[in-house]
């Protein structure tokens, strides 16, 4: 084990390189890059290109454009909120992926993210919105439902696993 594996699994606990929390974040690094060379202004994604590459836009989606429910989880409005999104989905990831298997957790993955989209428009249709914490946020759904429907088994864990969520 090298000192690089070391430090990617105290990071990231649990990490794997060949698995879909870690592919769908290389893709996103990768999208941000293109959002980039397609149009930006002042070293972010401006609104047009993030606008072509899929952005949520409720106007749009309710004239039948329903990739826009899903293709946001792939943009990112600047770096900050890349690093932040990317951070927080392979912290949690990594572990929730090898407790569902990689098609429950693809499955919840996707659904959270295009069901946070929905809530997302139905709260502000005219808001350009992009990112990967509509998925984050509903997987950190997931987990409180679990740790709530398992409370009395989890003895001391309860705390610790609650103030992780709170501080996530």
């Amino acid at each position: 084990e090298t000192p690089d594996d070391r430090f990617a699994d105290l990071m990231f606990p649990g990490f794997d390189g060949s698995s879909f929390i870690w592919k769908i974040s290389m893709a996103q690094c990768a999208q941000f890059v293109l959002s980039m060379i397609v149009g930006q202004t002042r070293a972010a994604p401006n609104t047009c290109s993030l606008y072509l590459l899929g952005a949520s836009w409720g106007p749009s989606i309710a004239s039948g454009q329903l990739w826009r429910l899903i293709l946001p989880t792939m943009l990112h409005a600047n770096m900050m909120h890349l690093f932040f999104n990317i951070f927080f989905q392979l912290r949690i990831g990594f572990g929730m992926e090898k407790q569902f298997g990689i098609g429950k957790f693809v499955l919840l993955y996707f659904i959270c993210g295009i069901v946070g989209n929905m809530i997302s428009v139905a709260i502000d249709p005219y808001k350009l919105a992009v990112g990967a914490s509509t998925s984050g946020f509903g997987l950190i759904g997931v987990w409180l439902a679990e740790i709530l429907l398992s409370w009395h088994i989890m003895g001391p864990h309860r705390e610790k696993s609650i103030l992780w969520i709170l501080f996530m």
